[in-house]
């Protein structure tokens, strides 16, 4: 953990639970623009069984 002067915590991750159309691709990453330069943020994904590499769909 990293800690900042004020005493919060910065942390690499951050865990959601989210609904999610099946039906469409799971992203990898997201771009958000924060000031002066783009975040890239990656998403992991837990309980998927298999994910397509191609389309990135849950297998089918």
């Amino acid at each position: 953990m990293d800690w900042r002067q004020d005493g919060l915590v910065l942390r690499k991750f951050l865990k959601v639970r989210l609904e999610i159309d099946i039906n469409k691709p799971l992203m990898k990453r997201k771009r958000i623009n924060s000031g002066l330069k783009p975040i890239f943020i990656e998403f992991k994904y837990e309980r998927i069984k298999v994910i397509c590499h191609i389309c990135g769909k849950i297998t089918y």
